[in-house]
């Protein structure tokens, strides 16, 4: 009886600390899935503020592959 007493009690132990691990994993998890939302956020609001930056400038000059076949083009020349 002592025994299965004690087995129980260590049972329990072990219970109380999965316990406290899972919900250490599930503040883990939900940290984690704030950071992405919040990096996903920051990630779309830089590549809008890029995308209206780029529009209001306006395209100067030919692009670099343009630049980069005329310079082919001289060299070949």
């Amino acid at each position: 009886m002592e025994k299965s007493s004690v087995e129980s009690f260590k049972l329990q132990d072990q219970i109380k600390e999965v316990t406290h691990k899972l919900s250490e994993q599930i503040l883990r998890t939900e940290e984690f899935k704030n950071l992405s939302v919040s990096l996903k956020e920051l990630k779309d609001k830089a590549e809008a503020e890029c995308l209206s930056a780029y529009e209001k400038k306006g395209p100067e000059g030919p692009s670099f592959a343009v630049q980069e076949s005329l310079r082919i083009a001289f060299i070949k020349e």
